[in-house]
């Protein structure tokens, strides 16, 4: 990891999540983060499915845009859109949810809409290394 700083929150932002070691994302990663120095961009845990990976979701406001095997080309278009407060054109699902949502929020289809992520909610979304973000997350075993 590189960053301990939280995330969750904060906006406008953009997470990588990475896959295998060798998917490319410490590229994406370092890309996004050269783009910009107004938009917080982190790397946070993987999502569990490599695939997708590395995914880069961009966060303003109340949605998140979902942009998966991300290149550090694709990543530059993203936070250049999500600077001029727009949606990436590369996104393949953008989600609304409520502003600083603290777990991973669910598109209605793809291979993230597959079962409960009760438990694996922050999965993909928080900084592993951020106490802050875990915190936000509340009681995880406790059914809402």
């Amino acid at each position: 990891m590189t960053t301990a700083c939280s995330v969750v929150g904060t906006t406008p932002a953009v997470r990588v999540a990475p896959g295998r070691q060798a998917d490319g994302s410490e590229a994406v990663l370092e890309a996004a983060q050269e783009m910009t120095e107004t938009i917080q961009v982190v790397e946070v845990g993987p999502t569990g499915i490599d695939a997708l990976a590395p995914l880069v979701m961009a966060t303003v406001d109340d949605w998140t845009a979902f942009v998966p095997q991300s290149t550090p080309d694709t990543v530059r278009d993203v936070v250049e859109s999500v600077h001029n407060g727009e949606q990436p054109t590369a996104a393949s699902r953008i989600v609304t949810h409520a502003e600083g949502r603290a777990t991973l929020p669910v598109p209605d289809a793809g291979p993230l809409a597959v079962g409960d992520r009760r438990v694996l909610a922050a999965c993909g979304w928080v900084v592993p290394t951020s106490e802050e973000d875990y915190v936000a997350r509340g009681d995880m075993l406790v059914r809402e």
